[in-house]
């Protein structure tokens, strides 16, 4: 008959709590902001909004990969928490964290950035800075779409952080300077514009 140890390791219950504690977090969160999205998607539908169709359908494109990400990782959950309740190698196993975070939060990540990429455009009509953003944001892309690849074929969930080290790096470095070049060039051009507004309104 097989020993179930519910929910506690045989290296101890404090090993336990740490793979269990930021999965029932991360979730919990996970759910929390997917019902923020869901408030912001019925006021934006209901505002009435004169975005084009290209704009409307980037939204909704966004809105439909949030909804299958949170899908996938609420099966993980179930999977981890509930049907392998007591088995502590299912904390470990793999299961669709492939898909859910790196390629999901990758493709997200990158549509995001190339339309901010096309607004600065509109603001500057700077088509240099404009690529330099949409070459970043589709190589942040890539390369979490590859480690997605490289965790589904290793399988190997605890050498992780040794087997994706370079394409993690790639993606998060590339995410985050990307995001920060976005912010700093919107920041610079609104103030710039508002100024240069303010001093017409004057004239």
């Amino acid at each position: 008959m097989r020993r179930l140890t519910y929910g506690w390791s045989p290296a101890g219950p404090a090993l336990t709590i740490q793979l269990t504690g930021p999965l029932v977090i991360g979730y919990q969160f996970n759910w929390a902001l997917y019902g923020v999205l869901c408030v912001q998607m019925y006021i934006y539908s209901q505002a009435g909004m004169p975005d084009s169709r290209v704009t409307k359908g980037i939204i909704l494109w966004i809105f439909t990969l949030e909804t299958l990400q949170t899908i996938t990782a609420t099966h993980d959950s179930f999977h981890e928490l509930a049907l392998s309740w007591g088995n502590f190698e299912s904390l470990t196993e793999l299961y669709l964290t492939w898909f859910t975070l790196p390629v999901l939060t990758g493709v997200i990540s990158a549509t995001i950035q190339c339309f901010y990429a096309w607004r600065i455009y509109v603001l500057s009509t700077s088509r240099i800075l404009t690529l330099v953003i949409v070459l970043i944001a589709l190589m942040q892309g890539a390369a979490a779409m590859a480690e997605g690849i490289q965790l589904l074929i290793t399988q190997n969930v605890q050498g992780t952080q040794e087997d994706t080290f370079k394409t993690t790096a790639v993606w998060l470095g590339g995410t985050a300077f990307c995001d920060i070049l976005i912010s700093f060039c919107m920041v610079l051009l609104l103030s710039r514009n508002r100024r240069a507004g303010s001093r017409r309104q004057r004239q």
